[in-house]
């Protein structure tokens, strides 16, 4: 078990839930992240949206972290796709697009 903060605890093996990403897509811009998950995961994407209390830009960091951990559980880097048109899917059927970056949009 891997716990998050003092708050909240995954009750899933961390190592099962790296084995089931098959790509993560942060856009450009907006702080959200697609970690796209293959059918053992269900076929559902899990969609993020960030939030850092001063502002900062978090996307990174995670990216960082779930690259580590990808690298470090399977022995191959993770395929990160930067994108300003995000889309995610539901039970294997791509649901259509999150978010469609402009330079004005806000959250």
């Amino acid at each position: 078990m891997v716990g998050i903060d003092q708050h909240f605890t995954v009750t899933k093996n961390l190592d099962t839930f790296i084995r089931d990403i098959v790509c993560c897509s942060p856009d450009d811009g907006n702080q959200l992240v697609v970690v796209h998950l293959g059918s053992s995961g269900g076929g559902s994407d899990l969609v993020m949206a960030l939030h850092h209390s001063r502002g900062e830009d978090v996307v990174g960091e995670l990216v960082a972290v779930l690259s580590h951990q990808f690298t470090k559980v399977l022995s191959r880097d993770l395929d990160v796709r930067v994108s300003n048109q995000l889309t995610a899917s539901q039970k294997n059927k791509v649901r259509g697009e999150i978010i469609e970056n402009a330079p004005s949009s806000s959250l």
